[in-house]
């Protein structure tokens, strides 16, 4: 990870390590992919100016104050990112103009005129595969499978379920060898 350029001259160094280190860890959240360090930093920083104003010392510590701030724009930095990457480029198109005309000129390719995605067909039907071949599983593996389609780590799963490793392990590639029997080997990580 590179060291950010930005210079905070005037500025509380307390506040502005505090900025560097929001940045830092905010890189690491796979929403926030393709950011640079700079820009996260400027946001955080222009945020904690705009409130700073609103400090009572009455009502708690400042240094918890500036904590608050950023932890704040932190996660409203991430859920707006989410939010975006979710829309995936779905874009509406006309009806009344492709209904007077005939033709599909103003409708983007692969999009339907409906304004979904034309491969949508395709999701469904690797939906279906992934849900019969998970249902075709025993309880039990079943069971690991719901465990793994959380995306936490494997030791977090086993303290969690009271489980050893090896038994998710061994229910991992039992899952593996069913989902490549059914073709959909593709579909794991």
């Amino acid at each position: 990870m590179s060291r950010s350029k930005n210079r905070y001259d005037g500025i509380d160094r307390y506040v502005v390590s505090q900025v560097r280190y929001h940045a830092r860890q905010m890189l690491r959240h796979r929403a926030m992919a393709g950011m640079e360090v700079e820009d996260i930093e400027q946001d955080l920083m222009l945020d904690y100016l705009s409130r700073i104003q609103a400090f009572d010392p009455e009502k708690s510590c400042r240094n918890t104050f500036i904590d608050r701030i950023l932890r704040h724009k932190c996660a409203e930095m991430i859920k707006a990112a989410t939010a975006q990457k979710r829309n995936g480029g779905i874009q509406a198109a006309s009806l009344n103009s492709w209904l007077e005309d005939g033709d599909r000129e103003d409708v983007p390719d692969g999009m339907t005129v409906w304004g979904g995605r034309s491969d949508l067909s395709h999701q469904e039907g690797m939906l279906i595969d992934v849900q019969n071949a998970i249902n075709g599983l025993t309880e039990a593996t079943r069971f690991y499978c719901v465990m793994l389609m959380q995306d936490l780590p494997i030791r977090t799963l086993c303290k969690i379920h009271d489980r050893h490793p090896s038994t998710v392990y061994e229910a991992m590639n039992r899952i593996r060898r069913d989902f490549d029997t059914r073709g959909l080997r593709e579909y794991l990580h």
